[in-house]
């Protein structure tokens, strides 16, 4: 193998350990996302939940005595 072809398959392998890399960041900021957006949506249930259980509590939504 030529010096040549020696720095250019060094430069690829670079590239490739780059793009792994960039790939790995973005699996894990996709995680991250997923989880941000099922703990937003475990809150946002929660608090309707809550609201829910106030009202009926009041009698607000009971017969009309």
């Amino acid at each position: 193998m030529s010096k040549k072809n020696r720095k250019r398959h060094h430069t690829a392998t670079r590239k490739q350990q780059e793009l792994e890399e960039l790939d790995r960041e973005r699996r894990e900021n996709e995680r991250a996302l997923r989880n941000a957006i099922a703990i937003s949506a475990v809150i946002y249930a929660g608090v309707w939940i809550l609201i829910l259980v106030i009202v009926w509590g009041n009698g607000w939504f009971g017969p009309a005595t």
